[in-house]
């Protein structure tokens, strides 16, 4: 894929981000989840209390991938550093986006009360900064 291809796979899909984290005992784990692509960077919404905030907050380095599941695959993985999102009203604006690029807005059940965990806390916005990935579609060779 050239690199337009690519930013453009990365914002259109609606396939869940795998991010692949170590956990305490040293071992990889996998937590798919709805992401936000923007300017180079990953926007991942996640339990404040979750496995993958102990992993991310412990290491700050995890990999990723995005890829489908029907032929003619393609995909982007790499890895990365991650971050909590500080900035509160940044937080919330991207929070909405994800969830609006998979649910399509925020006008039903699940989508107000991932808002509203958010906003109180309970769910924490993450940004993923590449350092490298590596891209293929099967429908280019």
């Amino acid at each position: 894929m050239t690199e337009i291809e690519v930013e453009r796979f990365l914002r259109e899909s609606r396939i869940p981000l795998k991010l692949g984290t170590i956990d305490d005992q040293g071992d990889p784990v996998i937590h798919p989840l709805w992401y936000f692509y923007e300017q180079g960077r990953f926007y991942l919404i996640t339990a404040s209390n979750s496995r993958k905030m102990k992993n991310v907050s412990r290491r700050g380095l995890v990999y990723f991938c995005v890829d489908t599941e029907a032929r003619p695959y393609k995909g982007v993985k790499g890895k990365g550093v991650i971050a909590r999102v500080e900035d509160r009203a940044k937080a919330l604006k991207l929070g909405e986006k994800i969830i609006t690029k998979y649910m399509g807005s925020l006008d039903n059940p699940l989508g107000r009360s991932l808002m509203g965990r958010l906003k109180d806390g309970r769910e924490t916005l993450l940004v993923i900064t590449p350092r490298f990935y590596s891209v293929w579609d099967d429908s280019k060779s």
